[in-house]
């Protein structure tokens, strides 16, 4: 009986603790936040922006360095001791200023050396000219014969020769003469003097300064072959020889391109190297503000003029190798929205595919927010997200 007892005690014990663990997990799923009877989440507010859509014109930025028009490395034409630098570095020279003397004592005396010589050679063909006349004379009373005639001709003949000779010799000598005053070849701004009075400067071989023309500046730069047969379909490279489209310059630190120019030269083959061509764009620098060696940024129209879907650079998120934006869909629902991009407009970028005219996107809060949710948008203009920065 008893043994009876303790079996009966034992199975309504389990019976009791079954019935306490069921009631705990009841009030446990009743408790738990996030469950069916609470509903979805709220949606949240996020700061939205509809897309920009108008009409751009189509430029292709390229990176280059400025080089001078003109550009001349100047050396003596005739070997000597300087005596003297006539120019301050770096100060802007006229074609034709003097800028180096070079002691022109040896060459007046080589000129007045090859006068001398000059001038009895001219004696001589005056005796020369005398004896021939005599002979002629004589010739024709036969008083002398036909080969003596001939020898004072020929006699002529030389002393006219070696007057010639002298006159070119003489000449040179006057022109080496000037060119002991070094004068400027072209107008441009001039380097230092490389070297100073009392050296001795050797003919073509001694580099005296350098002096670089700054009325009109080149813009150097490589375009890509795409970029290149698309200018040349559209015919935007101008003229028999495909020159003359409009290029813009902006320099380092700027914000704006302020010079505009055009395509004046383009190389006659394509880098087999880079798969690039070479351009140049020309510039006048009628401020004096472009210096040869300046880094540049170069623009060129592309294209005609296109509607384009254009958003904020800032707005754009990145998915391992994808560019992305979060776009409002049905029912304020976010969606992920892969986007092909395209040249930039200051701070907006072209948009080539993905995004169509009146599409709102997130704008701000974008770490907040993930593609599914539903959302609260409050509206701003596109245009107005860098107001205040680009204001101050």
């Amino acid at each position: 009986m008893s043994k009876l007892l303790q079996k009966t005690a034992t199975r309504l014990g389990i019976f009791l603790l079954a019935l306490l663990i069921g009631a705990c997990q009841n009030d446990t799923s009743e408790s738990m936040p996030g469950s069916q009877e609470n509903g979805p989440p709220p949606a949240m507010p996020v700061t939205t922006a509809e897309v920009v859509a108008k009409t751009i014109e189509l430029w292709e930025t390229f990176t280059g360095r400025l080089e001078s028009a003109e550009r001349v490395e100047l050396r003596p034409r005739v070997s000597g001791y300087l005596k003297d630098v006539a120019f301050t570095e770096g100060a802007f020279v006229n074609s034709g200023d003097l800028l180096f003397t070079i002691d022109d004592a040896p060459f007046k005396a080589e000129v007045r050396r090859l006068e001398a010589e000059l001038n009895s050679a001219r004696a001589q063909i005056a005796l020369a000219t005398r004896d021939v006349e005599r002979a002629s004379s004589l010739k024709q009373t036969n008083a002398i014969s036909q080969e003596q005639l001939d020898n004072r001709n020929t006699q002529l003949i030389k002393a006219r020769a070696d007057a010639d000779a002298i006159e070119a010799a003489l000449e040179n000598a006057k022109l080496n003469l000037s060119y002991t005053q070094v004068v400027a070849p072209i107008s441009g701004r001039i380097s230092n003097a490389n070297i100073t009075q009392g050296n001795y400067v050797t003919q073509g071989d001694t580099v005296l300064t350098s002096i670089v023309s700054i009325k009109e500046i080149h813009a150097y730069f490589d375009v890509d072959e795409n970029t290149f047969i698309r200018l040349t379909e559209r015919r935007l490279l101008k003229g028999d020889k495909q020159l003359g489209a409009v290029a813009q310059l902006q320099l380092a630190g700027a914000s704006q391109f302020t010079h505009t120019g055009k395509i004046d030269f383009i190389d006659n083959q394509i880098n087999p190297l880079t798969g690039t061509i070479r351009l140049r764009a020309s510039f006048a620098n009628t401020d004096d503000r472009l210096t040869p060696g300046m880094f540049a940024r170069i623009r060129m129209q592309v294209g005609a003029p296109v509607e384009a879907i254009l958003i904020d650079e800032q707005v754009i998120s990145t998915d391992l190798s994808n560019k992305y934006v979060l776009r409002v869909g049905d029912q304020n629902m976010l969606e992920y929205q892969p986007v092909s991009l395209g040249v930039r407009q200051g701070h907006l970028r072209v948009i080539n595919a993905g995004l169509n005219k009146g599409d709102q996107i997130v704008v701000k809060g974008l770490h907040m927010v993930r593609p599914g949710m539903p959302v609260v948008p409050e509206k701003i203009d596109m245009l107005s997200l860098r107001a205040p920065v680009d204001a101050q």
